[in-house]
């Protein structure tokens, strides 16, 4: 042994001794002590000390402790605390190896640790080591026959409350921090600490001050079990564990002072047994606050990382930065352009893989946050102390060669990049969005160098061109406010219909009439008023002639099973679009089960829980719900199951040609069951010929839509007698 854990097994030695000495005498019972607490010292050695020499080092000494103390009245026949201890040195170290220690693991503690503790070491050992401190003595020693019985539930008693004052709360102590400490020589301060407890409780035994005290306590327990019990929750081991074991000792003080010869220590033994109750469910309370504080730092800790990626994502930004305070700090925004092209032509694990592979080569110059679909947030790494060189690290990325499957793929790169002017949520988020903008204005730009936010030089083609963008869509909604919109209609059916009589299922789509008299298509106007945020105002002028147009027409739209109406992101995140909306679905001008309202997935998940409640209203109100241009906006699996829907729209790009390639055959078919698994339909879009058509009824397809079954046409064909235009 080295010289600490000599000092360490002579200072624990000396703490058994001196504890062995330390009586918690019951009133009325003579020569007795209800307490042993150097047998919860004892186990505690023998659970944390793997050797065994330490161990034996304490028990040697109490054996000798104990023989000194008998030998001037048996003589020789004291050496009988050889065996007695040598069986105390069994138990000790049998009843922790039962109880599973010393442990293979540095985890904390837990409830079935706690359980199986109580089993072991507070009744079965108690019980053993009771028996054998009563009935070797009295078979060596010339001693008037006992009552056995009284006893050794005395000794076991004593040897009970020992454990539970000093061996449970220690092993808390010691396990708490996730590394359980292994007796080592910095274990003399607490062995010390020990000492120090025992002598001034000592001094306090028999004090009017400790009797009522623990008389008190004893009689009001109830309220030193629910003081113990916030300390448990609020403190941490190395503060709650000592508290508990200082409350236990001072109650078995007066259980002792309670304690009669006419009791035959029955008193005793039922407050024993509540005092176990009582350490057991302050304990298990510290667990279940314990793993309850810890999950919730775990929960915070994978909240910081995205998901798919497992890379670091804005949460984690914002932890580091309101922790450094990183004011006059710089970020950089980095938009990887064309991966989506490697999504739509490789898939999810490519794509994955591609954002992994782009944030481990930038971790040599900078810290990347994931943001979204290819695009990051840069930060100076922690050990560097310079901004990054953001040419550097564009650079970087534009040298990268990404391998998947044999194919290599070059990432296209734009950053921008913005100073932070203070740590504050809200200045990091601006310092985030001008970034942002700058990276998007580069891509606009085709720039290849990094774009600095407010650099007017770099900017004025493309604030010419959102100038334009912002003209064409106030002309846009000037055709939308004076009313210019024209409905058209695109038959569906279900795929095993008979294509007989009446259309009575399609989608409802939109042109606006100029004041030449031209008719607009929705890809000549959608993107600007995109860009502007005022596609509401489009969705919502369609919905209010659609109702107009039925409600005078009605008579004659009775045999209609299915009107498909779009709506975009902007409208259902848009608080007063949707009162309007529900507010019209209550007074439906048809049977409220023949409108479904068709969102895209991307617009669907662009703002989860916002698209959850408006969908949810509406089913709620008796209408279909249907996802749109499905596979084209795939982000999460996991994010689409919480969406309510009835039909799965698979988009037309994938539909038109399954038949020749075989990736979008198999991206349809996938479409296809994912819609089944989810309870939806199945809807092909763009179904143009026979061939298609058979190819979507092969594959599952309850409904199709397209040019085979007629093309869009003005909405005034349903109430026209004849067959719909083709």
């Amino acid at each position: 042994m080295t010289s600490r854990n000599l000092l360490l097994a002579a200072a624990l030695a000396a703490a058994c001794v001196l504890l062995r000495l330390f009586q918690v005498p019951m009133a009325g019972v003579p020569a007795s002590s209800l307490l042993y607490l150097q047998a919860g010292l004892l186990l505690t050695i023998a659970m944390f000390d793997p050797g065994r020499r330490v161990l034996a080092i304490c028990l040697g000494a109490t054996a000798l402790t104990w023989i000194a103390q008998v030998w001037p009245v048996y003589g020789a026949r004291a050496l009988i605390g050889v065996p007695l201890y040598a069986v105390h040195f069994l138990l000790a170290v049998g009843g922790a190896r039962l109880a599973g220690w010393p442990r293979a693991n540095a985890a904390p503690l837990g409830t079935g640790d706690i359980l199986r503790f109580v089993g072991v070491c507070l009744l079965l050992l108690p019980v053993l080591s009771g028996s054998a401190a009563v009935l070797i003595p009295l078979l060596a020693l010339d001693q008037p026959a006992p009552p056995l019985v009284e006893r050794i539930v005395e000794a076991a008693v004593a040897t009970h409350l020992g454990i539970l004052v000093l061996t449970l709360p220690a092993a808390f102590w010691l396990t708490e921090d996730g590394a359980e400490r292994r007796l080592r020589a910095d274990a003399v301060l607490p062995a010390a600490v020990l000492l120090g407890l025992g002598f001034v409780l000592g001094r306090w035994q028999g004090t009017a001050f400790g009797e009522s005290l623990g008389a008190w306590m004893l009689s009001y327990r109830l309220l030193a079990a629910a003081a113990m019990a916030w300390c448990v929750m609020r403190l941490p081991a190395r503060w709650s564990m000592p508290a508990v074991a200082g409350v236990m000792l001072i109650l078995v003080y007066a259980v002792a002072e309670r304690a009669d010869e006419a009791t035959n220590l029955l008193q005793p033994v039922l407050l024993g047994l509540e005092l176990l109750v009582l350490e057991v469910l302050l304990l298990v309370l510290h667990v279940a606050t314990r793993d309850g504080r810890l999950m919730h730092e775990r929960l915070i800790e994978e909240a910081s990382y995205d998901s798919l990626t497992g890379l670091p994502n804005l949460k984690a930004l914002r932890r580091r930065v309101a922790a450094d305070d990183g004011t006059d700090e710089e970020l950089g925004y980095l938009v990887v352009d064309n991966a989506d092209r490697l999504l739509a032509g490789l898939g999810l694990n490519a794509h994955t893989a591609l954002m992994q592979a782009v944030a481990a080569r930038l971790a040599e110059r900078v810290a990347p946050y994931y943001v979204t679909s290819a695009q990051f947030v840069l930060m100076r790494r922690s050990e560097d102390q310079r901004h990054p060189d953001w040419q550097q690290v564009l650079q970087r990325l534009e040298s990268f060669d990404f391998e998947w499957n044999g194919i290599h793929y070059r990432v296209v790169p734009y950053v921008g990049h913005a100073r932070i002017r203070n740590s504050q949520a809200a200045g990091l988020d601006a310092a985030i969005i001008a970034a942002s903008q700058a990276a998007f204005q580069a891509r606009i730009l085709r720039e290849v160098m990094p774009l600095k936010e407010g650099d007017t030089a770099r900017m004025q083609d493309v604030a010419a061109a959102q100038r334009k963008k912002l003209d064409e869509a106030s002309n846009t909604l000037a055709l939308l406010r004076t009313g210019e919109v024209a409905l058209y209609f695109q038959p569906m059916r279900r795929i095993d219909d008979p294509q007989r009589g009446p259309v009575s299922a399609g989608e409802v789509v939109c042109r606006l009439r100029t004041p030449e008299g031209e008719l607009l298509s929705p890809a000549h106007f959608t993107h600007e008023l995109e860009a502007a945020g005022r596609l509401v105002e489009l969705d919502r002028a369609v919905i209010r002639e659609l109702f107009r147009w039925i409600r005078a027409n009605r008579q004659q739209l009775g045999h209609m099973q299915h009107i498909g109406i779009n709506l975009t992101a902007q409208s259902i995140t848009s608080p007063g679009f949707v009162r309007e909306l529900l507010g019209l679905m209550r007074n439906p001008p048809l049977a409220s089960d023949v409108f479904c309202f068709e969102i895209t997935e991307s617009a669907a998940i662009s703002d989860l829980e916002v698209s959850r409640r408006c969908l949810n209203d509406l089913r709620m109100l008796g209408c279909h719900v249907a996802i749109d241009d499905f596979g084209t906006g795939m982000q999460s699996f996991e994010r689409l199951k919480q969406l309510p829907f009835d039909m799965l729209k698979i988009d037309g790009s994938f539909v038109r040609n399954a038949l020749r390639i075989d990736s979008d055959y198999q991206l349809v078919r996938a479409s296809v069951t994912i819609a089944h698994a989810f309870g939806a339909e199945a809807v092909a879009e763009y179904v143009e010929n026979a061939e298609v058509f058979g190819c979507m009824k092969e594959l599952g397809v309850e409904w199709v839509q397209g040019n085979l079954l007629g093309k869009a046409a003005p909405i005034e064909w349903l109430v026209r007698p004849g067959p719909w235009p083709t």
